[in-house]
């Protein structure tokens, strides 16, 4: 799939209005459950617009681990586009109260971000678990910022590079 960064920022205008006008404000939580595809960016850059902290939950993951961190990190919003095994999702979405919105008509306007501070968290990964429990890890957005600066600097990225992502999202 390929999308302009036009239509990138209108759809994920349309998931930040959709996370307001369910009540997300500056600092919930939405979890962000989708195949590695147009969707999935468009979930995490509408809930960023949104002020929200992003959850990435991996489809692959084990039904449990994905119900516990939910659970775990307090997510009132869950932004899905993934497919499933039957009843799980539903049972998610009745607990967190909010489906992804239908991106299939005419896009409409875009908006503006939520101003965040950078200390504020921009997003919640969880360790693997391998010694019980997974744990959250709350990633603030100077320190995104400041891995990505140092990622561009490092490699010397110009505008005409392109990198490939290889990486879940869920991993840091």
């Amino acid at each position: 799939v390929q999308i302009t960064f036009n239509h990138l920022d209108i759809l994920s205008s349309q998931v930040a209005a959709h996370l307001s006008k369910h009540g997300a404000v500056p600092g919930s939580i939405a979890g962000v459950h989708a195949e590695r595809d147009a969707r999935l960016i468009i979930n995490i850059f509408g809930t960023l617009k949104a002020g929200c902290v992003y959850l990435p939950i991996d489809p692959s993951f084990p039904r449990e681990r994905r119900r516990f961190m939910l659970k775990d990190s307090n997510a009132k919003f869950l932004l899905t586009g993934a497919t499933t095994d039957g009843n799980e999702i539903e049972y998610l979405l009745k607990d967190t109260g909010c489906k992804f919105p239908d991106t299939s008509g005419t896009p409409g306007e875009t908006i503006s971000p939520s101003p965040t501070a950078p200390s504020s968290p921009a997003y919640i990964i969880y360790t693997s678990g391998t010694t019980g429990n997974p744990k959250g890890t709350v990633v603030s957005h100077r320190a995104l910022s400041n891995f990505c600066s140092w990622q561009n600097d490092f490699f010397n990225v110009t505008p005409s590079d392109k990198a490939a992502q290889y990486a879940i999202p869920g991993f840091d």
